[in-house]
């Protein structure tokens, strides 16, 4: 694709006959802030530039842009209504630049001030005399009142009474308004139009650049870096046409080569320096040349295109050259550049055609076409520049056969001059306008910032876009300001404002290393905390200032932090021991009036007040109150549940019963204690069922199985009867030794069951062979006595 630098078009002039539709709009989502400052730098002083035969500056600010209304650019006035006085309590550049002696309140539409709720107001403020009234009530019902007191004090007590009215739209103090326009002591300044009808003199009273991480690019032949106007802000660039990093002409004096050092002044030659010209931002330029001899490389700027795509810190790109034809591979440098955040700015041509001219036409470049001023001072589509429906809006480009061309840095410390003119001289005003936008509002993205550089426009030609201005000639004061105004940032928070004791919040803005800093405490600045994180453990109002290279200040809402206070510790109470045997329980209860309640043993438990304890451990307790704030942890109360002692068995030899259990026993007999009755064994006294309880560190086993037995009166061979032998295996002898009577007699087993009966007179032997191997009773019956003898059959 063959390149073509764009300046030195000596064109006639043209008539503007037709408008064409604009085609592939740009729309951006828009975040504002309320509190918006700008910052005026002290350092540099405003007087009204003596512009001598300069166009009628005054004629721009009739045209300048409030409302679009295309659908390629379009722009709403913000209705808002703030109460800056309030706003800016503590803003002493505010208070600075408003008259405490005179005050204007906006009422509803339809109100006068005879009305009784203001006429009370009025006269409870003292505010007697009216100054001025508007003259379009029905569009604005405002007064002008003199206030006495006439300081700030006074003011801010008027302003607060008044937010009480609901007919008061607001109160505010009558603002100061001074002329902001900065006169460098550049000696060339006076022969500089371009920048003066864009109002850049008016921005750089606040701000001038030097400040910022920026960098601008400019993408052309080559540059004279060691130009004393450009030495200071042109120092980083590569020669991307013979690859080495000398991006100087490649022969002295060679004015096939002056173009890149023009359009570099335009953009950067050093502001206020006492030497030569003004260049619209004291910003670093980074310069990639891409000329060879007298030709330019279009691979050169793919490569320079590419590699600017990886540098972080350029925002804007100037591209005072083009072609007539396509090319894919510029294309995609070009969507390269732009997809990673560069704002691309390109010269429409100098064909005076509609034809498009590449990387201009590209949907990802600003196309600019150039203004020119007329014999009689007029702003008029240069008569060189080219136009159409790809142009996107316009910069001063000169139109040298009027008197007006761009004067700008050449190689060899000289300037020039009476003949440059072009698209190329219009694109870097554009550019450096680019450099202070993004000063100003660092946060912008590229779509953001073409957005407020395309919308924030002089509307010359036909209202609205039209295809020889586009949007209109760019306004850098306007620029500027919006920029501000659309300064936004995201702050995150770490969880919720309100916490416990021992907790925190950590605010977290984006980050940018072109901003600062500062946060805030109950309105004192916090003197560690400038960076873009603060992490809040008090109770308090914490708010973040941040103040970017051009200036603006954002303040935002104050996050309110409340840290609750925890509880403390609580104390455990019980219903009973804490010792006790397995089976029992013991209640522990935390103090009442509480919100939640986490008992614990070893790991979290219950949430309820009360907690019954069945089991061995230590129990604690957290509390937490109505904020759910965590107590510290209670004393620990250790509870013990002892087991309880093994079930006994209890077995029967004779007249004696036994135990296995070989301590602890306690002996019963239908149910009741027998006392003393504490050993391993127990000789039976009288009939009945006994059993057997085992107790050991005072708790007491399960019962054990029981044993019935009957009234024993022991018989021996040398008493009433003998019975014989015992244990005894196949045949019992029963005698009876004193008695002839025949005696009824019965056998029974250990369960209570009589196995055999019958009767006995002097001597009878029974044959229990067949009995089952155990213990019997042996019952002889005398009419009044019942007789037992215990025998073993094995």
């Amino acid at each position: 694709m063959k390149i073509f630098l764009l300046s030195f078009a000596f064109i006639s002039s043209i008539s503007c006959l037709w408008a064409q539709q604009k085609q592939n709009p740009i729309s951006t989502n828009i975040y504002k802030n309320s509190k918006i400052t700008v910052v005026k730098q002290t350092n540099n002083i405003g007087f009204t530039k003596n512009t001598g035969k300069m166009p009628n500056k005054e004629v721009l600010k009739k045209q300048q842009r409030t409302t679009i209304n295309t659908n390629a650019k379009q722009i709403v006035q913000k209705n808002e209504i703030h109460w800056y006085a309030l706003e800016n309590e503590n803003n002493t550049l505010y208070w600075s630049n408003v008259d405490c002696k005179n005050i204007i309140i906006e009422l509803q539409k339809g109100i006068s001030i005879e009305s009784k709720g203001i006429k009370d107001f009025l006269q409870k403020n003292n505010l007697t005399k009216i100054v001025r009234k508007s003259k379009y009530p029905e569009i604005q019902n405002f007064y002008q009142f003199e206030v006495i007191e006439g300081n700030k004090k006074a003011i801010l007590q008027i302003v607060n009474s008044a937010k009480l009215n609901p007919n008061i739209l607001y109160v505010e103090p009558i603002s100061i308004i001074k002329t902001n326009a900065f006169t460098p002591n550049d000696p060339y300044w006076n022969q500089q139009w371009g920048p003066y009808v864009i109002g850049a003199d008016s921005v750089w009273s606040y701000y001038t650049g030097g400040t910022s991480n920026t960098k601008l690019a400019v993408i052309d032949n080559a540059v004279d870096w060691y130009h004393p106007d450009l030495y200071d802000n042109v120092w980083d660039g590569y020669d991307f046409a013979n690859n080495d990093n000398d991006p100087t002409p490649d022969v002295a004096f060679a004015s096939y080569q002056e173009h890149g050092t023009h359009v570099t002044g335009t953009i950067g030659a050093t502001l206020n320096n006492g030497i030569g010209v003004s260049g619209m931002i004291n910003d670093t330029v980074y310069f990639a040349k891409i000329g060879k001899d007298s030709t330019l490389s279009d691979v050169a700027v793919i490569d320079a295109l590419n590699y600017i795509s990886t540098v972080a810190h350029i925002r804007a790109v100037n591209m005072s050259f083009g072609g007539p034809s396509q090319s894919s591979a510029l294309e995609t440098a070009i969507n390269n550049a732009w997809n990673n955040g560069k704002l691309l700015i390109a010269a429409a041509g100098n064909s005076n055609s509609s034809n498009p001219l590449y990387p201009a036409a590209f949907t990802n470049v600003i196309s600019v076409s150039a203004v020119g001023v007329s014999s009689s001072y007029d702003f008029t589509c240069a008569s060189y520049s080219n136009f159409g429906s790809t142009i996107d809006l316009s910069a001063p480009g000169g139109e040298a056969s009027t008197g007006f061309p761009i004067i700008s840095t050449l190689p060899n410390n000289t300037y020039g001059g009476a003949n440059w003119q072009g698209t190329s001289m219009a694109a870097p005003h554009v550019t450096g306008l680019a450099g202070i936008v993004f000063d100003m509002n660092p946060f912008l993205t590229n779509a953001q910032a073409r957005t407020i550089i395309e919308q924030q426009v002089f509307d010359l030609g036909a209202s609205g876009w039209d295809q020889y201005f586009g949007t209109g000639m760019i306004c850098a004061y306007c620029s500027y300001f919006e920029a501000c105004n659309q300064l936004s940032a995201n702050i995150a928070t770490s969880g919720n404002l309100s916490f416990c004791e021992g907790g925190n919040v950590t605010f977290t803005c984006d980050y940018n290393d072109n901003v600062k800093y500062q946060w805030t405490f109950n309105g004192a600045n916090i003197s560690s905390a400038t960076s873009n994180l603060l992490t809040a453990n008090q109770s308090g109002s914490y708010n973040l200032v941040l103040t970017t290279p051009g200036g603006c200040q954002a303040t935002w809402n104050p996050f309110i932090v409340t840290v609750n206070q925890n509880p403390p510790s609580p104390t455990i109470s019980t219903n009973g021991s804490t010792t006790f045997c397995q089976g029992g329980s013991v209640i522990l209860s935390a103090p009442s009036g509480y919100s939640w309640y986490n008992w614990s043993n070893g790991v979290n438990g219950p949430t309820n007040q009360d907690l019954t304890v069945t089991t061995t451990g230590s129990y604690s307790l957290n509390v937490a109150n109505s904020n759910w704030c965590n107590s510290p942890e209670s004393s620990p109360v250790w509870v013990q549940v002892n087991p309880l002692p093994p079930t006994p068995t209890i077995s029967q030899n004779g007249n004696q019963l036994i135990s296995d259990a070989t301590t602890g026993n306690q002996w019963y007999l239908d149910g009741n204690i027998i006392p003393g009755a504490t050993n391993q064994t127990y000789n039976i006294t009288s009939a009945g069922n006994y059993y057997v309880i085992s107790t050991n560190n005072g708790c007491s086993s399960n019962i054990s199985n029981a044993i019935y037995s009957i009234n024993v009166e022991e018989i021996s061979l040398n008493n009433n009867f003998a019975v014989y032998p015992n244990p005894v295996n196949h045949e019992l002898f029963i005698e009876t030794l004193k008695s002839n009577s025949k005696l009824k007699f019965e056998i029974i087993n250990s369960i209570g069951q009589i196995v055999y009966s019958s009767f006995v007179d002097k001597k009878v032997v029974v044959n229990i062979s067949y009995f089952a191997n155990g213990i019997y009773d042996l019952n002889i019956y005398d009419g009044q006595t019942i007789y037992t003898k215990r025998f073993i059959k094995e």
